[in-house]
């Protein structure tokens, strides 16, 4: 599976010291980290800093077992990073850029996993754990936040728009469909997933089923929020 294979950045902010560290969840499950997919940052400047509060952040996608039994689980992990330029000042200077809250995307997407899993939803990750904590004083933003994310690893290809157009008109059918019925069954829970992208889903068609993942832009679904076929190509699914 390459779930989230499109992560990449020029800098790398989670090193190797990431892997093999055990992070204890708020559940009370513990996850070894063992594998880093890949991760994304989000920069600003200290102009955006100092005026809008902009809080620069990276975005690490890593694969970990569960400490009981070995299950894997894919763990997102948000962390406060300097903005642009001041990376080597010294620690007390990175330290007046800290924001200890967890980031909303976090708490959204734990929000909608932990509803979706208890409803048994069969198209979205599964909700595994979760935990909030502020950097130590030897890391990047000494007191800055990180969220960490645990959620079912899913089997099956994470699309793309280059690869939902590289196939031919029945196997695209058959992965509308699926999408179709995936998308219905979240609107039937009242989510709608706001980050329209092909990358935010995963085919498995040996199950026919389209999963819809990356749940932190959302809002709740209404008697007004219907199917129409002009979806697809919100989604990058559209029929050449």
């Amino acid at each position: 599976m390459d779930v989230y294979s499109d992560y990449s950045d020029s800098i790398c902010w989670f090193e190797q010291n990431w892997i093999g560290q055990i992070i204890e969840c708020e559940n009370s499950t513990s996850w070894k980290i063992v594998q880093k997919l890949g991760e994304h940052e989000t920069r600003w400047t200290q102009d955006d800093f100092e005026k809008s509060k902009f809080y620069s952040q990276s975005c690490c996608i890593f694969v970990c077992e569960d400490m009981k039994n070995s299950t894997e689980a894919i763990m997102k992990v948000r962390m406060q990073i300097p903005y642009e330029g001041s990376r080597y000042h010294s620690p007390e200077r990175r330290a007046s850029q800290a924001e200890p809250d967890q980031r909303g995307q976090s708490s959204r997407e734990i929000k909608a996993l932990d509803i979706l899993s208890k409803a048994e939803c069969f198209c979205t990750p599964k909700l595994r754990g979760w935990k909030h904590e502020t950097q130590s004083c030897n890391d990047l933003v000494p007191g800055g936040f990180l969220d960490y994310t645990v959620m079912e690893r899913l089997e099956g290809k994470t699309l793309s728009p280059w690869w939902v157009d590289s196939l031919n008109d029945d196997h695209k059918q058959k992965l509308q469909t699926a999408f179709k019925t995936s998308y219905i069954e979240c609107l039937n829970l009242n989510f709608l997933n706001l980050d329209h992208r092909a990358q935010n889903l995963i085919w498995n068609e040996e199950k026919g089923i389209c999963y819809i993942i990356d749940w932190e832009s959302w809002i709740q679904a209404n008697s007004y929020t219907d199917w129409n076929d002009d979806i697809y190509s919100m989604w990058d699914l559209e029929l050449c």
